[in-house]
């Protein structure tokens, strides 16, 4: 049981890592607001029109970030409800408010702090469950495997 605790608590270290990646790509990319008008979605030029709303999304880099964004958050708070029913009583629940925070404010300062707060409460637990039971080559191994699973084929 011990070992399955530091398995999710890695995974979720993984997982935020992935989500950190997306949020800051999402972040830096320009915002492009559409000027056009409705009569020109359903003339001729609807390609143009549509092109300028979609070139936000940097030749489906920036679709594809944004995606695995949100999937990426839905698994981390369901792995934060896992990580907590096994064992982390005190920092599941916490983490798991801050990532429901961090969803449903669209403040970038919020969202930002709720994730420092969350990357060091993952950080301090992952050293915690370090010290009781060292990590192996396969128990990384089987870290990174997991988290692939879960963001490529989930």
């Amino acid at each position: 049981m011990d070992r399955a605790r530091q398995l999710a608590g890695e995974v979720l270290l993984c997982l935020f890592l992935v989500l950190l990646g997306t949020g800051i790509y999402s972040m830096t990319q320009p915002s492009v607001a559409y000027n056009g008008a409705l009569d020109s979605v359903y003339s001729d030029g609807s390609l143009d029109s549509l092109y300028s709303m979609v070139s936000y999304y940097n030749a489906q880099d920036g679709l594809l970030a944004q995606l695995l964004h949100g999937d990426v958050s839905t698994m981390f708070l369901a792995g934060t409800v896992v990580w907590a029913l096994l064992g982390r009583y005190r920092e599941g629940p916490a983490v798991f408010a801050l990532g429901l925070l961090m969803l449903l404010v669209s403040n970038t300062w919020v969202h930002l702090a709720a994730a420092l707060v969350v990357a060091v409460i993952l950080v301090r637990s992952s050293w915690q469950e370090a010290r009781v039971n060292r990590r192996t080559p396969g128990f990384v191994a089987a870290t990174l495997a997991f988290t692939a699973f879960l963001v490529v084929v989930i």
